[in-house]
């Protein structure tokens, strides 16, 4: 009878959820049957083996690391609006003469440095605040003292822009934000829908295991009742208390 209890799992094994592939079946009804049918196993309760399929089933873990991607994802869009520090470099050096040539030199030399934070606003204000130092320095000019020669600018500068045509106003700015949450808001769905699918198999399996490990305690011991009874037929019949046909009966 065992063989033929364990024979009523394949039509509920080959019954899955469209979205759920073969391997994830396949894993939950591996795991329902060890935990069921092993004699020592405990019987768990629903909730901790469907928290057990969350845990180890494969499915279940890229579902769960879809989630959090997707929380992650719904972070990157406050980097639009974050203030960003930067720091600028340049070099420059220009040997053409000046016209007219009221100064004679063979070549300019000019140096930049700038650093300081930029941020972007969702209203569309574009902010700045920076400090820049130059350093100018004229090669072999006679007309000029040597403090003019060479010499350093340094200035703190405040810039506000508001764009009033590409991106006026913000638009391109908040829709470019919506954009990458509503994008992770799809992902999170998504990988919800997935998880609710893994534990609604999950837990149908186990309810038919239950039924079926009730049915098969209900099996054995109809089968110890009736050998009891053939038993005890074969010591009437031995005794010659019985007829053959209450040993054909009993066997039935």
């Amino acid at each position: 009878m065992l063989p033929e209890t364990l024979s009523r799992l394949t039509p509920i094994f080959t019954r899955g959820r469209k979205n759920t592939t073969r391997s994830s079946r396949g894993e939950v009804a591996l795991m329902v049957v060890l935990l069921f049918l092993s004699p020592a196993s405990r019987a768990i309760s629903v909730h901790e083996y469907i928290e057990q399929v969350v845990s180890e089933n494969s499915d279940a873990i890229g579902a769960n690391k879809q989630l959090k991607a997707a929380e992650y994802r719904t972070s990157e869009s406050q980097l639009l609006t974050m203030p960003n520090a930067f720091v600028e470099y340049g070099v420059n050096s220009d040997g053409k003469k000046a016209t007219p040539p009221l100064l004679t030199y063979d070549h300019m030399e000019y140096q930049t440095v700038k650093f300081g934070v930029e941020q972007n606003f969702e209203s569309g204000l574009q902010g700045k605040l920076y400090y820049e130092q130059s350093h100018t320095r004229f090669i072999n000019a006679p007309l000029l003292k040597p403090e003019a020669s060479n010499y350093y600018d340094m200035n703190p500068t405040l810039e506000l822009s508001m764009p009033l045509w590409a991106n006026g106003f913000g638009r391109s700015l908040r829709a470019q934000k919506s954009l990458i949450e509503n994008n992770s808001q799809i992902d999170k769905y998504q990988a919800l829908a997935k998880l609710d699918g893994l534990k609604a198999d999950a837990e149908q399996k186990y309810w038919a295991l239950v039924v079926l490990r009730e049915i098969l305690k209900v099996e054995r011991k109809a089968l110890s009742y009736a050998e009891a009874m053939l038993d005890y037929v074969n010591k009437r019949a031995a005794m010659r208390l019985g007829e053959k046909s209450d040993i054909l009966q009993a066997k039935a």
